[in-house]
């Protein structure tokens, strides 16, 4: 009886043991590189509105200036998008990995997929539908929406813009901060010792 309750114990240590080595895998194998991914997009969405600020700073004439910002946001978007699909594609490996049932790391993934689709379109009202840059096209329609029926002067439309920028950045901010809050509650329930 001794012996049937000592095999039992050592039963349930080693099911404790190869869960924690099955946790630090999909951490290591999935939420990290994830994150990793995350964090460049991010990285590059915040290194392209400073750029974007820094052109409207510059510019002496609203026309070129806002000929040469929505290239800019054009030319970012397509050269930026191999980050945001394969943050994307994270979506599919859940399934892979048997984890859809985790509700920390599905919370996790939903984030990531908001910050990427619908957060911008939604916050201004506009019908979310998934597009392949709702930051950036979210940016473009906005400036385009509100300097097509103005007449300004250099000044008033770099006023315009710059508000425009910092307030996406804003909203860019504040959704980082959902993702990373998502990313420690997994993080300590993937790490953390039972």
């Amino acid at each position: 009886m001794i012996d049937l309750i000592l095999k039992l114990i050592d039963r349930c240590v080693q099911l404790a043991k190869q869960r924690e080595a099955q946790n630090r895998s999909i951490y290591s194998d999935f939420i990290e590189p994830l994150m990793r991914d995350f964090q460049s997009v991010h990285d590059n969405y915040i290194s392209s509105f400073s750029k974007y600020r820094e052109a409207v700073i510059s510019s002496e004439n609203p026309t070129e200036l806002i000929e040469t910002l929505l290239e800019e946001i054009n030319h970012d978007s397509l050269y930026s998008i191999d980050g945001r699909s394969r943050l994307r594609s994270f979506k599919l490996l859940d399934e892979v990995l048997d984890i859809k049932s985790d509700k920390d790391i599905n919370s996790l993934i939903d984030a990531i997929c908001y910050y990427l689709d619908s957060a911008i379109l939604e916050r201004y009202g506009m019908e979310t539908y998934r597009i392949s840059n709702a930051r950036r096209f979210g940016l473009k329609l906005r400036i385009q929406q509100e300097l097509s029926h103005k007449n300004l002067d250099i000044k008033e439309t770099k006023k315009l813009i710059l508000k425009i920028l910092d307030q996406s950045v804003d909203a860019i901010q504040k959704d980082y901060e959902q993702v990373i809050s998502k990313f420690q509650k997994a993080k300590i329930k993937l790490l953390r010792p039972k």
